[in-house]
């Protein structure tokens, strides 16, 4: 865990992208998507 805090501290979000893997984008895109398909203002 703390070699994680360093590189945040770092290298900042990009470092923990990378050390998380896409898993945290995934989880991101997905709920960005559940949220989109659900919100009236984001219906196209």
């Amino acid at each position: 865990m703390e070699r994680v805090k360093k590189a945040a501290l770092e290298h900042g979000a990009d470092a923990l992208i990378g050390i998380g893997g896409g898993k945290l984008l995934d989880l991101a895109k997905s709920a960005g998507n559940s949220l989109q398909g659900n919100h009236p203002h984001f219906q196209p």
